[in-house]
């Protein structure tokens, strides 16, 4: 017994490291991070409980009771990278940062999640309507920023992420920002009040 509790305890962690190694590498985020520590929180009660579970040994070969239950991490790890590209469609994104519901009068958006490191950046583009474009503004508490008047810079969106999108400085920008920690939401405007650029600044 605890011959194969040791193997299978070797065995866990060492996909434990690998498999985390080979998500940081793809994308070394607050994402990845939340996926790994989410996905270990479920895996080890889930690997050990079958590990002891009694129908499982007696229908198991010894090999299996140790190899079978290690990967059940890597299977939480890929639910959890599932569910976020489901949450990183465009419409997830908009949901999440800007505004659930989506807006009626809120068409053609496209959403890039843009984060280096721990850092989260979210870019987003989208037709509205001018009542879509107010009721933002409002829901998000966004105020007017004025470049002259203001003791910061806002600087320009990454707008090479998004197509069809003839972003120029002219646009109006709203913003709200916190001064504890860097944390900002921003949008910009076009003059015909139909096209929006949002970005979102977390770290």
């Amino acid at each position: 017994m605890s011959e194969k509790l040791f193997l299978f305890t070797a065995l866990f962690i060492i996909i434990v490291i690998l498999t985390s190694a080979g998500v940081f590498n793809v994308a070394p985020n607050t994402n990845s991070l939340f996926g790994v520590a989410l996905s270990l929180l479920c895996a080890l009660p889930l690997g050990y409980g079958l590990f002891f579970n009694l129908k499982f040994i007696v229908s198991t070969k010894s090999y299996q009771r140790i190899i079978l239950p290690a990967l059940i991490f890597p299977l939480c790890i890929l639910l959890s990278l599932g569910w976020n590209l489901y949450q990183q469609r465009p419409e997830g994104l908009f949901e999440l940062f800007v505004m659930d519901p989506i807006p009626y009068g809120v068409s053609n958006i496209q959403g890039h999640d843009i984060s280096g490191g721990f850092d989260m950046e979210i870019l987003l583009a989208f037709n509205a309507t001018p009542e879509a474009i107010d009721e933002i503004i409002a829901k998000n508490e966004l105020k007017l920023y004025k470049e002259d008047e203001a003791s910061y810079y806002i600087g320009d969106p990454n707008i090479y992420y998004l197509q069809n999108v003839n972003w120029s400085r002219s646009w109006t920008i709203y913003e709200k920002s916190s001064r504890e920690k860097v944390h900002s939401m921003t949008i910009w405007v076009n003059p015909q009040k139909d096209t929006v650029v949002f970005r979102f600044i977390s770290g």
